[in-house]
């Protein structure tokens, strides 16, 4: 029993590996090509706007993950993330929000975050409550909130304050520092967690070889939006709560196993009402900085954004039935996301055609996933 044990370990850890190096290389190989092929991805100034995509598809895909490892099947169709949009833009161009400094700014935008979060923990309540029917009323409030959200987006000019926008960046060398710091810190503990093999030699160069590129990057174009440090600093922290507190293995419990994880004392209103939680704060999180950069106010673009949120982390690897899945995983999915975005818009092509590629392999990756479970359950 414990030989067929450690094969389907050793089999997951293997898929886990090749996943990441088959999203790893596509990314690479995607940008070096289109690089070589196309004078407009090689515009630095384009490097902003890049960061930029990536921290807000990061921000919402992260919050997404919380959601399917728990168990929860997101059926909303973006309707949260339409409202959050409605709701910031709203807020940012009233009178109030425009006569604001950056405190009171950051102040509005933590309160909307806040009311969503409160907002999460009643959907969690429901969930908890009426689990068996938890996609239709997913369905249902995403249709509801999705029409307030459309009905809330202004038609006038964004307002956009400077520090959240491209000409205004972190100071590359308050970027560089941190860096070192977090490459310092990444490398002790990879040494720790490997000693006395030397496994830890492969995430140590490959750490600070990444380190060394963003800073030449950074250096290039003087510094790195805000957007991207919120990111980083909730990756960190997810990361660190679902793998080390009691409330995120719950998460993982509960994804993989319901019933076992009720038996065993876990309390689905906590968990649910934390992942809501969680998810909602990520997705005010990103509506707040994707509407502080002048986005277009059409419900297309929330949707394209959701939709990539989708395709991210099931690329990454995160399981429609709960309970399985891997943040560097769903990161190495946002990269290539992100890369194929940035590649596309640079040729004079519509972007109805892009949303069509990214639903059909969306469709074709969740058809796999309901046919083939990627792990047998335990």
């Amino acid at each position: 029993m414990r030989d067929e044990e450690g094969t389907v370990i050793r089999k997951i850890r293997k898929l886990v590996d090749w996943r990441k190096l088959v999203l790893l290389t596509s990314s690479l190989v995607t940008l070096l090509v289109s690089g070589i092929l196309v004078p407009e991805v090689r515009d630095i100034s384009r490097v902003v706007e890049f960061f930029q995509s990536i921290s807000v598809l990061t921000l919402l895909a992260v919050g997404l993950s919380w959601l399917y490892l728990s168990g929860i099947r997101d059926f909303s169709l973006g309707g949260w993330y339409l409202l959050a949009i409605g709701l910031a833009q709203l807020w940012q161009n009233s009178s109030w929000g425009k006569s604001m400094d950056f405190k009171g700014v950051a102040i509005g935008a933590l309160l909307i975050c806040l009311a969503l979060a409160a907002l999460g923990i009643l959907m969690g309540w429901l969930f908890s409550k009426r689990r068996h029917s938890m996609e239709f009323i997913s369905l249902g409030l995403g249709i509801f909130l999705g029409s307030v959200g459309i009905f809330l987006l202004p038609r006038t000019e964004l307002w956009c304050e400077p520090l959240f926008c491209g000409q205004a960046q972190l100071p590359a060398a308050v970027i560089f520092v941190g860096a070192m710091v977090l490459g310092v810190i990444v490398s002790l503990a990879a040494i720790r967690h490997f000693w006395p093999s030397s496994r830890w030699l492969g995430p140590v160069i490959l750490t600070w070889f990444a380190i060394l590129l963003l800073t030449v990057s950074l250096y290039s174009y003087g510094g790195l939006p805000l957007a991207a440090l919120v990111a980083l600093v909730l990756v960190l922290a997810s990361y660190g709560l679902l793998h080390h507190h009691i409330l995120g293995r719950s998460v993982l419990a509960v994804g993989d196993n319901l019933e076992a994880a009720r038996f065993n004392g876990v309390s689905l209103f906590k968990t649910f009402g934390m992942v809501g939680a969680i998810y909602l704060f990520c997705v005010a999180l990103a509506a707040f900085f994707e509407t502080k950069v002048g986005v277009r106010a059409e419900a297309w673009w929330a949707y394209g954004r959701q939709v990539d949120a989708w395709l991210a982390i099931f690329l990454g690897g995160v399981a429609l039935r709960g309970g399985k899945g891997c943040f560097s995983n769903v990161l190495l999915g946002v990269l290539l996301v992100s890369v194929m975005n940035f590649v596309y818009s640079s040729f004079d092509w519509p972007m109805s055609l892009l949303f069509a590629f990214k639903a059909l392999v969306l469709s074709t990756i969740i058809w796999i996933q309901t046919k083939e479970k990627m792990a047998p359950s335990r």
